[in-house]
């Protein structure tokens, strides 16, 4: 009975660690990007620069990013911010996400949870740190070709 109930409890508790992992996707990939836009769409952000200061963004803020040498030039509603190593965009809120609109006329895209952004390879580094629920829910409704309107649909 014992032996049973270690194993369950083990189970449970690999099961709750597992629950909170996150990933980290690199977005972009397969374009050089220099200049993009983000801008907030849902929920409470941070930004992280150089893993120093932070700063609260507003829902609606107009993030504007663009590569200077090695470092990433920051500028928030056309007020220059100043020029980082890294950018972090942290989320607060429990649900929360974001909209990347890259100033080479590429498809905006939108993206769940954090953003870390660096200068590599003279382009933009683009990693997605995301929640891995919200990953696989993403990957499933961009496999079933897109957003629909029958909420039954996302129902498990």
């Amino acid at each position: 009975m014992k032996i049973r109930f270690f194993l369950l409890f083990f189970l449970v508790a690999q099961g709750f660690s597992l629950s909170a992992d996150n990933l980290n996707i690199r977005i972009y990939s397969e374009k050089k990007i220099d200049r993009i836009e983000i801008v907030p769409s849902f929920g409470i952000y941070e930004l992280s620069l150089d893993g120093e200061h932070s700063m609260d963004v507003k829902r609606r803020d107009i993030i504007k990013i663009d590569r200077a040498g090695s470092k990433v030039r920051l500028s928030i509603n056309d007020s220059s911010i100043g020029s980082f190593s890294k950018i972090e965009l942290n989320k607060l809120a429990l649900k929360s996400f974001f909209q990347i609109n890259p100033l080479d006329k590429s498809t905006p895209r939108r993206y769940d949870d954090n953003l870390h952004i660096s200068s590599k390879h003279n382009q933009l580094f683009l990693i997605n740190n995301i929640d891995m629920e919200n990953y696989i829910a993403g990957v499933v409704q961009a496999e079933t070709w897109g957003a629909t309107t029958n909420v039954e649909f996302f129902k498990v």
